[in-house]
């Protein structure tokens, strides 16, 4: 064999491969989009990062799919050395004027995905002027709440407009709001808008960025570690600590993230099995997770076992059978839609039962419930794409707690890592200001972030870097000490 035809074959070889990648890539793209509906690119590239096996074997079919039409079309573009060169500027061209959404409400106003990477290389002062490192007020109160938050799975206020959907789909959640204390104005910010980001906001006060990729998942020595988060500053404070989900807690990093953050009990899928709080009859979502009916009656035992000890106790509860794109119906609940419609509307009264009944236990009076949609659901079918529609989409919250004057609504701008402050002022352990992170206690009068700058300008600021941000949260805290 001559050595110009070595180097044919050797070129042919790599053009196979650069093609075959940038097909791989516009298929994997259209797909996501089509799959999940609109996303940032600060989402993307998590998902795309932390892909573990879990969501290979969920979504299996799809990704075989995707991998025999890319070699497929590979095979029969890569035949004209013009049709290549042509194929990869058409891609480029179209993922790069993609109008990628940077949070889920300014559909009117969607970024660009070469604006988003653009803008992720740029250098943000918001943390340098904004982050403040939390620190319990000394002394502590010799009175504090136990803390109950339930992260309500892509639970929205908008589910309770009864003009829209032809009736409330969620009057039970909708009672405890004009019952209760709820916060009118909250803003779907950049890294704030998937469960995990959800709640990384919540506990830590910072939104979550792909910055962070190169510390996830299981092979690396810890998760945001140089943040001091909600659970850090409850477990100082003398606080049992509990995570419990229905879904693996392994998923995305979850695991990782509140073990490095003091939680003392981590529960999942296969902790609630194994413990025989559920059993393989329980599993609801596609084999995903425990479904809520179950999950909840773990909830009552659990927070039950909390109640009888010494310290005061901090239970973080997620819910699953809301997520896109079907989700799931509990045996006993009425199928009317055959869409997701019902398992909203399922989700709805178990969450409701579960808030009455701890509100009949001896520990209500010393403990704040929160229930806090987790983010807005995402639009993967065609329920979910007339949420697209809606104007001002609002996730869900309420505030139970019986040193709050009832009704009560608090008007505010505010964004997700805005509730760990307001978490823990509610609970009676005050941080220094009254702040945590970036966030501040909607119970105080210091404006928020989304106050100062504004929606928009917050949310274009959230796709930028930062070294004060990679400083804090990827470095150790002795590190930075």
């Amino acid at each position: 064999m001559n050595l110009r035809l070595i180097l044919k074959n050797c070129f042919q070889g790599i053009r196979f491969g650069i093609l075959f990648l940038f097909m791989l890539g516009a298929v994997g793209f259209i797909w996501s989009q089509l799959y999940f509906g609109g996303v940032s690119l600060n989402q993307l590239l998590f998902h795309i990062t932390f892909l573990d096996m879990q969501q290979i074997a969920q979504r299996w079919l799809s990704l075989c799919l995707i991998f025999i039409f890319t070699i497929c079309a590979t095979f029969l573009i890569r035949q004209k050395i013009w049709i290549t060169i042509t194929f990869i500027f058409l891609f480029c061209g179209f993922v790069g004027c993609y109008p990628m959404r940077v949070s889920h409400l300014n559909e009117e106003t969607p970024v660009p995905f070469w604006t988003q990477l653009y803008l992720s290389f740029q250098e943000t002062s918001l943390y340098d002027k904004n982050y403040v490192v939390p620190e319990l007020e000394q002394p502590l109160p010799k009175k504090s709440k136990n803390i109950i938050i339930i992260f309500a799975e892509s639970m929205e206020k908008t589910f309770g407009d009864r003009a829209y959907w032809g009736e409330n789909l969620i009057p039970y959640l909708t009672r405890l709001g004009n019952r209760y204390t709820t916060v009118e104005g909250y803003e779907h910010v950049n890294g704030t808008n998937w469960t995990l980001a959800s709640q990384v906001a919540v506990f830590c006060g910072v939104p979550f960025k792909t910055e962070l990729r190169d510390k996830l998942g299981t092979q690396t020595e810890g998760f945001i570690p140089g943040a001091v988060c909600m659970s850090d500053l409850l477990k100082q404070a003398g606080y049992r600590t509990v995570f419990a989900k229905g879904a693996y807690k392994e998923f995305v990093g979850t695991d990782v993230f509140v073990t490095e953050h003091h939680f003392d009990e981590v529960w999942g899928r296969d902790e609630l099995i194994a413990s025989g709080y559920a059993t393989e009859a329980d599993i609801g979502l596609t084999a995903f997770g425990v479904n809520d009916r179950t999950f909840f009656a773990f909830a009552r035992q659990k927070v039950t076992e909390l109640s009888k000890r010494a310290e005061p106790f901090f239970l973080s509860l997620t819910t699953l059978d809301t997520h896109f794109p079907k989700g799931y119906v509990n045996t006993g609940c009425v199928e009317k839609y055959h869409d997701i419609r019902d398992a909203v509307i399922c989700s709805d009264k178990i969450i409701f039962d579960f808030v009455e009944w701890c509100r009949r236990q001896p520990f209500f009076k010393d403990t704040v419930i929160f229930v806090l949609g987790d983010h807005l659901m995402m639009e993967a079918n065609d329920v979910n794409k007339d949420l697209a529609l809606y104007p001002n989409r609002r996730a869900y919250n309420v505030i139970i707690n019986q040193d709050m004057g009832y009704p009560h609504v608090i008007r505010k701008p505010f964004a997700q890592f805005d509730w760990g402050a307001t978490i823990l002022d509610a609970a009676n352990i005050p941080t220094v200001g009254r702040q945590l992170g970036l966030g501040v206690s909607l119970l105080s009068d210091t404006p928020t972030l989304v106050e100062r700058y504004g929606f928009p300008a917050l949310d274009v600021e959230m796709i930028k870097s930062s070294k004060r941000y990679r400083r804090l949260l990827l470095v150790p805290k002795a590190a930075n000490d």
